[in-house]
């Protein structure tokens, strides 16, 4: 077969094989996975590191399809991993998901394999196939440290005097949030005051791991600890000049006019640092966000930034009493909600709800949840802002959240609603009602999720109808998101529906 036509079959199976879900990959061999964020970690096909700690897949987002482990450096996209778990070539592999892509036929797969010419000269172009698909993944994957590695250097970071919590930062805790001084110590809020060295963070930790400072280490020992935060959101790498062969660590420094908020998952660890400004007219855009050096990520004079991702906090009370798991939105809501004697998992914004079922799995069986009484789980309560009543994208995702949940979970998921005009968020509407000297438990109810989704779209249907109405035109996007819309939206989801359940 002519190599041009062998050349035009492998160029429709690569973009065929690009696109190919690495998940469904992973899958397709039986490959357990852990999902943190946008990864999904398993074991490595070729170290076979201990699962979940070193080898992950970017499954969504910026990177989707490219895989790589950060203890044998093994990576690239998603043939390269269809290779080794399946024993075969990578062209091979580029020609298998191209088939079960459907970019190319089997009769076109049998073509350039069904001869010795064909099959000669594929295997000429193996050896180059492989090389970019290593370049690749050691250019582009935005590697992820090991969780517990997070952990631990957050934690050394946040014992540091530059991280503690300011008077300001105090302040605004136990007035706006109404927490005591052991809620706070507890929750291990943090203020960034002055410049931090990250020097003296590895210092910190080489005494500890070493028993000497960073100055007194061998070659290969400062190696293996300048490595230890590759992967950390916030941690970047900054050149001396071009060459790239010199440099150091920096950290992506948070405003010091906010208060900082460790993000523990099910099993304790640390896996992200979100920060909330005090003064919210210093605000320029959201309220919270997290500390991140992604930015960094292979620029110029920088490289090995990292974001954290989506994370999922898990909020324990002291001791489980219920088997209802709380979604909220905030890690402030979610304090509030673990009050009731059930675990909380907040996520940021109502969007961010992709990875919650299985953070939910993460927690039922760690070690935290049992020493704390869990003794398993029989429904999950959805509470999201009231603003879902007015804004359909608000609505659209509180409803795609509770499916989604619901689906993966496997158990009986259910939406929590109060009038509005107590407060927006749970938090607003508690602290209105103590203020009031109103029973805020009694001003609660819960739907199922499936009811609530019937009462948004016919909401949505009322609500498109009326403006028809008015305009005799079907509202656009525009519109859709305006106040007014919003308004006749309120009245014919809460007004008309919901408010009935009070």
């Amino acid at each position: 077969m002519e190599q041009r036509k062998i050349n035009y079959i492998l160029a429709k199976a690569s973009d065929g094989a690009n696109k190919y879900p690495i998940e469904d990959i992973l899958a397709r061999f039986g490959v357990s996975t852990q999902v943190r964020g946008t990864q999904a970690w398993f074991v490595c096909p070729v170290c076979g590191k201990p699962k979940y700690d070193y080898c992950s897949a970017t499954i969504k987002g910026q990177g989707a399809g490219l895989w790589c482990c950060q203890s044998c450096k093994t990576g690239g996209g998603t043939f390269r991993l269809y290779a080794l778990l399946s024993g075969c070539s990578d062209t091979e592999a580029l020609l298998s998901l191209g088939v079960l892509s459907g970019t190319i036929s089997n009769e076109e797969y049998e073509k350039v394999t069904g001869t010795e010419d064909s099959r000669a000269k594929l295997k000429a172009d193996e050896d180059i196939r492989r090389r970019i698909a290593e370049k690749k993944a050691t250019e582009t994957v935005e590697r992820k440290a090991p969780i517990q590695v997070v952990d631990y250097i957050y934690r050394k970071m946040l014992s540091l005097p530059e991280f503690k919590l300011t008077e300001e930062g105090r302040e605004y805790l136990k007035e706006k949030r109404h927490y005591s001084d052991k809620v706070i110590e507890d929750m291990g809020f943090f203020s960034y005051t002055s410049n931090f060295s990250v020097n003296n963070l590895l210092d910190l930790v080489s005494k500890e791991k070493f028993g000497k400072g960073l100055r007194e280490l061998e070659p290969q020992d400062a190696q293996e600890l300048y490595n230890s935060l590759w992967g950390i959101p916030g941690f970047y790498f900054k050149f001396d000049n071009s060459s790239k062969k010199t440099g150091a660590w920096r950290f992506a420094a948070p405003n010091p006019d906010c208060i900082g908020i460790p993000i523990c998952n099910g099993e304790g660890y640390i896996t992200a640092l979100q920060m909330r400004w005090i003064n919210e007219e210093k605000c320029k855009g959201a309220k919270y966000f997290y500390i991140s050096s992604r930015k960094y990520h292979q620029r110029d004079w920088t490289n090995y930034g990292s974001s954290p991702g989506s994370p999922v906090a898990a909020l324990y009370p002291e001791s489980i009493t219920g088997k209802t798991l709380y979604v909220t939105e905030g890690v402030f809501k979610a304090k509030e909600l673990s009050d009731f004697g059930n675990i909380c998992f907040s996520v940021q914004g109502v969007n961010s709800f992709y990875y919650v079922a299985d953070e939910i799995s993460l927690t039922l069986n760690s070690s935290i949840y049992k020493k704390r009484g869990g003794q398993g789980a029989e429904r999950v309560i959805l509470v999201f802002d009231a603003d879902s009543f007015t804004k359909w994208q608000v609505l659209d995702a509180v409803v795609k959240a509770s499916s989604n949940i619901a689906r993966k979970s496997g158990l009986p998921t259910y939406i929590l609603f109060w009038n509005p005009k107590l407060g927006k968020g749970f938090d607003d509407m508690k602290f209105y009602c103590l203020e009031k000297g109103i029973d805020y438990k009694k001003e609660m109810r819960v739907v199922d999720w499936r009811t609530f989704a019937d009462f948004a779209k016919e909401a949505e249907e009322d609500t498109d109808k009326y403006w028809n109405t008015l305009y005799g035109k079907e509202p656009d996007a525009k519109e859709r998101t305006g106040k007014e819309w919003g308004n006749y939206l309120y009245f014919y989801l809460f007004e008309m529906k919901l408010k009935q359940m009070l």
